[in-house]
């Protein structure tokens, strides 16, 4: 953990693969893994979704091989393998290409996402492992249909969880069946899985500390009402450290960190009464709550702290080693799928 954005630096080359190689490695990953002369691929569209590639990727791929003499096709009825033998289905055996998908439930590509993928990219570099990353909105697609989706064109998962209750049930299901899998700041007491988290209680705890070295003796917590870990161990350093410097604890909890409409409250009209500081469970929180203090009035002199927020926020922060939380979920991966 690291107060107010100090960060690691470092250089990296992102070696980079087109959709078409993508779509090709894994139809040759499938032959090499059991598909026989005569065998039945999955259909066009069939492919495009799983590997979030257009159709037309897909059949000029399908036709490129048909023309190398791996696949062919009949009109009506799909694609199927040729020739099973084929010196680039025995190049992929021996190579071991394997797919790791990347899930997280944040729906868009951000600076925290930046760092932990490139984290992981560099875990994984030289290993004959593709990375697919796969974003995802809650609020629209389950994220149980999402892993179910991954899971099949996937040798193993890196997550970023929702941790509702389906999808702790497939996490207890892959972890029973033991399948490669590691989350990221998360962990299930109740179902023992590989897992890379920051201690969060720590970062809680040094939210507080300098906000109280700033002068604040009256430090409100905004966090989300959910039992994810990682928002749970940041309340747990709060509570810890409010009760060290003998202040009495202020938990304001939201049903959901997308609505300025669920900040409404969390502000006293009597400004005596008002905390002089906040600190917000994770960036997310922080960024829409600092809208909602903008929108307000006599709210100059109030502080505001968040908890992992990007380089880029205009918000002081715990932030996290999230280049190195990738770096290190990939390492784990790694040894995983190596047995």
């Amino acid at each position: 953990l690291y107060k107010n954005n100090i960060s690691e630096g470092f250089d990296m080359i992102v070696e980079a693969i087109s959709k078409h190689e993508q779509v090709r490695r894994f139809i040759l990953d499938k032959i090499a893994n059991g598909l026989r002369d005569n065998d039945k691929l999955f259909s066009e569209n069939e492919l495009a979704a799983k590997l979030s590639v257009c159709r037309s990727t897909v059949r000029n791929t399908i036709e490129e091989m048909a023309r190398e003499g791996i696949l062919y096709q009949q009109h009506g009825k799909g694609t199927f393998v040729k020739n099973s033998d084929h010196t680039q289905v025995k190049d992929s055996i021996s190579k071991k290409t394997r797919f790791v998908t990347f899930i997280s439930h944040f729906g868009h590509y951000d600076e925290l996402l930046r760092d932990i993928t490139l984290g992981i990219e560099e875990g994984l570099k030289g290993q004959n492992i593709f990375l697919a990353n796969k974003y995802f909105d809650p609020r629209t697609l389950s994220e149980k249909e999402v892993i179910s989706k991954m899971k099949e064109i996937s040798s193993g998962i890196i997550l970023v969880s929702t941790m509702d209750r389906e999808a702790r049930e497939m996490i207890k299901k892959m972890c029973d069946e033991k399948f490669p899998l590691v989350l990221i700041d998360r962990y299930d007491k109740m179902t023992p899985c590989n897992s890379v988290c920051t201690d969060n209680i720590e970062g809680g705890m040094m939210a507080v500390e300098y906000l109280y070295s700033m002068g604040h003796r009256r430090i409100r917590h905004i966090t989300i009402d959910h039992n994810i870990s990682s928002t749970r161990g940041r309340g747990e350093g709060y509570q810890m450290a409010m009760e060290r410097y003998g202040l009495e604890a202020d938990v304001f909890s939201i049903p959901n960190m997308w609505n300025e409409d669920d900040f409404i409250g969390s502000l006293e009209d009597d400004k005596r009464k008002r905390p002089t500081a906040f600190f917000a469970g994770n960036e997310h929180i922080g960024q829409v709550f600092y809208k909602y203090l903008n929108s307000q009035v006599d709210t100059d002199n109030i502080s505001l702290m968040s908890f992992g927020a990007s380089e880029s926020s205009e918000l002081a922060t715990i932030s996290q080693p999230k280049h190195q939380i990738g770096f290190r979920a990939a390492k784990l991966m790694k040894s995983m799928l190596d047995g």
